[in-house]
């Protein structure tokens, strides 16, 4: 595990989210931002924000670290 993100008091049920984080899980970064920017579902923009923290905290611990070798996991 290179880099984690947490999203607290998120205001949708659990059953829900994991329709949209069920379908990002186990895909590359680029592939996963995708699928959520053109979700209909209106929780994938909140997971959205959640990536990019991620990717961002990624970034952070890691200068040399590209973003297309970044996969989502858990």
């Amino acid at each position: 595990m290179i880099a984690a993100a947490k999203l607290k008091y998120l205001g949708v049920s659990a059953q829900k989210r994991r329709l949209v984080v069920d379908q990002v899980r186990g895909k590359p970064v680029g592939e996963a931002l995708s699928l959520l920017y053109y979700s209909r579902k209106l929780v994938a923009k909140d997971l959205n924000k959640l990536l990019m923290s991620a990717v961002a905290n990624a970034k952070q611990k890691d200068q040399k670290l590209e973003e297309d070798q970044l996969v989502i996991s858990k």
